[in-house]
Protein backbone atom coordinates (compact mmCIF):
# COMPACT_ATOMS: atom_id res chain seq x y z
CA UNK A 1 0.00 0.00 0.00
CA UNK A 2 1.10 3.37 0.02
CA UNK A 3 1.94 3.54 3.48
CA UNK A 4 4.92 0.88 2.74
CA UNK A 5 7.07 3.57 2.12
CA UNK A 6 8.62 3.08 -1.34
CA UNK A 7 7.84 1.46 -4.97
CA UNK A 8 8.85 -1.87 -4.98
CA UNK A 9 10.85 -3.27 -8.05
CA UNK A 10 9.80 -6.29 -10.14
CA UNK A 11 11.11 -9.68 -8.97
CA UNK A 12 14.23 -10.79 -10.79
CA UNK A 13 13.41 -14.10 -13.18
CA UNK A 14 15.13 -17.18 -12.12
CA UNK A 15 18.89 -17.48 -13.64
CA UNK A 16 19.49 -19.14 -16.99
CA UNK A 17 22.52 -21.35 -18.10
CA UNK A 18 23.60 -21.62 -20.84
CA UNK A 19 25.74 -24.08 -22.72
CA UNK A 20 27.01 -23.89 -26.34
CA UNK A 21 26.69 -26.30 -28.69
CA UNK A 22 30.11 -26.78 -30.68
CA UNK A 23 29.55 -28.01 -34.12
CA UNK A 24 30.22 -31.85 -33.45
CA UNK A 25 26.97 -31.16 -31.29
CA UNK A 26 29.35 -32.10 -27.91
CA UNK A 27 29.79 -29.21 -25.26
CA UNK A 28 33.29 -28.28 -25.42
CA UNK A 29 33.12 -25.83 -22.26
CA UNK A 30 30.06 -24.84 -19.85
CA UNK A 31 29.56 -21.08 -19.81
CA UNK A 32 27.19 -19.57 -16.90
CA UNK A 33 25.62 -16.17 -16.71
CA UNK A 34 23.29 -14.26 -14.45
CA UNK A 35 21.14 -11.73 -15.53
CA UNK A 36 17.74 -9.93 -14.21
CA UNK A 37 14.97 -9.89 -17.00
CA UNK A 38 12.99 -6.62 -16.90
CA UNK A 39 10.59 -5.04 -19.44
CA UNK A 40 11.95 -3.15 -21.87
CA UNK A 41 9.53 -0.03 -21.15
CA UNK A 42 8.12 0.51 -17.69
CA UNK A 43 7.09 3.74 -16.23
CA UNK A 44 6.19 4.86 -12.45
CA UNK A 45 3.22 7.14 -11.81
CA UNK A 46 2.50 9.43 -8.95
CA UNK A 47 0.30 12.12 -8.17
CA UNK A 48 1.76 16.03 -8.43
CA UNK A 49 -0.58 17.08 -5.67
CA UNK A 50 -1.47 15.83 -2.26
CA UNK A 51 -5.25 14.38 -2.40
CA UNK A 52 -7.90 11.46 -1.18
CA UNK A 53 -8.27 8.51 -3.90
CA UNK A 54 -11.22 8.37 -4.76
CA UNK A 55 -11.62 5.44 -7.78
CA UNK A 56 -8.95 2.17 -8.52
CA UNK A 57 -10.06 0.78 -11.76
CA UNK A 58 -7.76 -1.49 -12.00
CA UNK A 59 -6.18 -3.91 -10.10
CA UNK A 60 -1.80 -5.57 -10.25
CA UNK A 61 -1.84 -7.73 -13.14
CA UNK A 62 -4.90 -5.66 -15.64
CA UNK A 63 -3.84 -4.62 -18.94
CA UNK A 64 -4.43 -0.43 -19.55
CA UNK A 65 -4.36 1.22 -22.72
CA UNK A 66 -2.49 4.11 -23.32
CA UNK A 67 -4.47 7.46 -21.99
CA UNK A 68 -6.53 5.07 -19.19
CA UNK A 69 -7.10 6.45 -15.88
CA UNK A 70 -6.58 3.54 -13.75
CA UNK A 71 -6.70 6.04 -9.91
CA UNK A 72 -8.22 9.62 -9.48
CA UNK A 73 -8.32 11.54 -6.61
CA UNK A 74 -11.61 13.01 -5.33
CA UNK A 75 -12.50 16.01 -6.61
CA UNK A 76 -14.96 17.84 -4.37
CA UNK A 77 -13.29 20.51 -3.94
CA UNK A 78 -10.76 21.29 -6.80
CA UNK A 79 -14.19 21.82 -8.72
CA UNK A 80 -15.13 24.09 -6.04
CA UNK A 81 -12.25 26.10 -6.48
CA UNK A 82 -12.64 26.33 -10.58
CA UNK A 83 -16.30 27.24 -9.62
CA UNK A 84 -15.53 29.87 -7.31
CA UNK A 85 -12.46 31.10 -10.09
CA UNK A 86 -15.87 31.05 -12.68
CA UNK A 87 -17.33 32.92 -10.34
CA UNK A 88 -14.54 35.76 -9.70
CA UNK A 89 -14.29 36.13 -13.80
CA UNK A 90 -18.06 36.92 -14.35
CA UNK A 91 -17.83 39.43 -11.72
CA UNK A 92 -14.62 41.52 -12.74
CA UNK A 93 -16.21 40.90 -16.59
CA UNK A 94 -18.98 42.83 -14.69
CA UNK A 95 -17.06 45.30 -12.93
CA UNK A 96 -15.76 46.71 -16.60
CA UNK A 97 -19.21 46.87 -17.89
CA UNK A 98 -20.43 48.76 -15.28
CA UNK A 99 -17.67 51.40 -15.60
CA UNK A 100 -18.15 51.64 -18.80
CA UNK A 101 -21.54 52.67 -18.78
CA UNK A 102 -20.82 54.81 -15.89
CA UNK A 103 -18.08 56.58 -17.73
CA UNK A 104 -15.13 56.29 -15.62
CA UNK A 105 -11.31 57.24 -16.31
CA UNK A 106 -8.64 55.22 -18.37
CA UNK A 107 -7.46 54.32 -15.20
CA UNK A 108 -10.40 52.50 -13.09
CA UNK A 109 -10.47 50.30 -16.84
CA UNK A 110 -7.31 49.60 -16.54
CA UNK A 111 -7.34 48.14 -13.31
CA UNK A 112 -10.82 46.59 -13.67
CA UNK A 113 -8.80 44.70 -17.10
CA UNK A 114 -5.98 43.70 -15.09
CA UNK A 115 -9.05 42.22 -12.47
CA UNK A 116 -10.02 40.37 -15.46
CA UNK A 117 -6.74 39.12 -16.63
CA UNK A 118 -5.98 38.09 -13.10
CA UNK A 119 -9.39 36.01 -12.76
CA UNK A 120 -8.92 34.37 -15.70
CA UNK A 121 -5.40 33.31 -15.07
CA UNK A 122 -6.39 31.83 -11.56
CA UNK A 123 -9.33 29.86 -13.35
CA UNK A 124 -6.79 28.77 -16.10
CA UNK A 125 -4.81 27.26 -12.59
CA UNK A 126 -7.61 25.75 -10.67
CA UNK A 127 -8.60 23.94 -14.43
CA UNK A 128 -5.18 22.93 -14.38
CA UNK A 129 -5.18 21.25 -10.89
CA UNK A 130 -8.21 19.39 -11.31
CA UNK A 131 -6.89 17.87 -14.18
CA UNK A 132 -3.98 15.96 -12.18
CA UNK A 133 -6.51 14.73 -10.03
CA UNK A 134 -6.45 11.87 -12.79
CA UNK A 135 -3.33 9.70 -13.53
CA UNK A 136 -3.50 8.79 -17.12
CA UNK A 137 -1.23 5.66 -18.39
CA UNK A 138 0.96 6.98 -20.88
CA UNK A 139 1.50 3.78 -22.27
CA UNK A 140 -0.40 0.28 -22.95
CA UNK A 141 0.92 -2.05 -21.04
CA UNK A 142 0.10 -4.32 -17.64
CA UNK A 143 0.06 -2.82 -14.32
CA UNK A 144 3.09 -4.59 -12.42
CA UNK A 145 3.01 -2.41 -8.94
CA UNK A 146 -0.02 -1.10 -7.30
CA UNK A 147 0.38 0.79 -3.90
CA UNK A 148 -3.00 3.09 -2.92
CA UNK A 149 -6.08 1.89 -2.15
CA UNK A 150 -9.40 3.92 -1.97
CA UNK A 151 -9.35 6.18 0.83
CA UNK A 152 -5.75 6.58 1.22
CA UNK A 153 -4.14 9.96 1.25
CA UNK A 154 -1.01 10.38 -1.71
CA UNK A 155 1.25 13.13 -1.80
CA UNK A 156 3.28 14.52 -4.36
CA UNK A 157 6.15 12.04 -5.54
CA UNK A 158 4.55 8.85 -4.27
CA UNK A 159 4.76 6.16 -6.58
CA UNK A 160 1.21 4.61 -6.54
CA UNK A 161 1.49 2.64 -10.12
CA UNK A 162 4.10 1.05 -12.35
CA UNK A 163 3.10 0.12 -15.80
CA UNK A 164 4.86 -2.05 -17.91
CA UNK A 165 5.05 -3.20 -21.80
CA UNK A 166 5.43 -7.07 -21.24
CA UNK A 167 6.12 -7.73 -24.51
CA UNK A 168 9.32 -6.64 -24.78
CA UNK A 169 12.08 -7.21 -21.99
CA UNK A 170 16.03 -6.77 -21.93
CA UNK A 171 18.90 -8.50 -19.79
Amino acid sequence: TACSGGASTPAPLPTVALDPVSPSGSSAQAVTASAEIVPATHIQLSFPLTGVVKTVAVKEGDSVTAGQPPVTLDTIILETRVAQAQADVAAAETQIRYLRRVGTSQEQLDSAAASVDRATALLASAQATLAQAALSAPIAGTVVVLNVSVGETVTPGLIVIQISDLSEFQV
